[in-house]
């Protein structure tokens, strides 16, 4: 079929058609509606090493201080540590717990290796997914702290944390489960109109080839000259008639003309 014969097909189930499209434009609607969007919040959080350093000359001295960014190139496996972390059930029911939403990723950038987390948030509500972000982010630095003290107390300046490097101040509306919905409507709509008409175009052409061949054929009439019918004599005109007669009673012998 090409798309001429396509597309009257169409046209000529107009009615079909329009039925069809009605149909499909009332299934994106309702994905439309009841599919609602998702909206995500997200930031990222940098770990930073001690701020001090132990004095090794005057042990009883106070620590030296140093600066923390030194150390980011080292805090890879810490950062790797963190994302594991975050992803325990126990963990994860205890922010959930504090009013988070259980869908919220804990990532860490893999080729660069850098210390940082970046969060994301997704939730039915933008206020949902910037309370998430805020609770994941408090939940990094406590479960952070938990760590570092299994073995054993450690002082406050030696202790690696985490510092918040960006947060978005709004929760941001993604509609990608609702366009995605809307696509899925309108082909199943376009698949069940096609599937009509077509399907009708058949059926009426079945039932047009089954008639033909249940009916038999009728046997064509034989022609007769002079337009008459089989098994009947045609009568010549009045103007005709006599000239015949005068002349059938010329090749009658005369002595049968004697008698009459």
């Amino acid at each position: 079929m090409d798309f001429v014969t396509f597309l009257r097909t169409l046209v000529r189930r107009w009615k079909v058609t329009a039925l069809g499209i009605a149909l499909t434009g009332v299934l994106a609607l309702g994905a439309f509606v009841a599919v609602q969007p998702k909206y995500r919040s997200e930031g990222t959080l940098v770990l930073l090493g001690p701020k001090t350093l132990p004095n090794e000359e005057k042990p009883d001295g106070p620590p030296l201080a140093r600066n923390p960014l030194l150390d980011l190139g080292g805090l890879s496996v810490v950062t790797e540590v963190m994302t594991q972390r975050m992803t325990d059930e126990a963990v994860v029911k205890r922010l959930v717990a504090q009013g988070a939403s259980p869908d919220f990723e804990v990532q860490q950038n893999l080729e660069t290796r850098s210390p940082l987390l970046v969060v994301i948030a997704d939730a039915s509500t933008p206020a949902q997914a910037e309370h998430t972000l805020d609770v994941v982010f408090n939940g990094i630095s406590t479960e952070l702290l938990a760590i570092q003290r299994q073995d054993g107390a450690v002082g406050a300046d030696q202790m690696i944390r985490a510092s918040t490097l960006r947060k978005d101040a709004h929760a941001v509306a993604r509609q990608g489960s609702r366009t995605r919905a809307v696509a899925a409507a309108t082909v199943v709509g376009v698949l069940l109109t096609l599937g009509a008409v077509f399907g009708l175009e058949g059926l009426t052409r079945a039932r047009a080839l089954w008639s033909a061949v249940a009916e038999p054929p009728e046997e064509p009439r034989p022609e007769v000259p002079n337009g008459g019918e089989s098994g009947t004599v045609t009568e010549p005109p009045a103007h005709v008639a006599g000239r015949v007669r005068v002349a059938r009673m010329a090749e009658r012998p005369p002595s049968v003309l004697r008698q009459k």
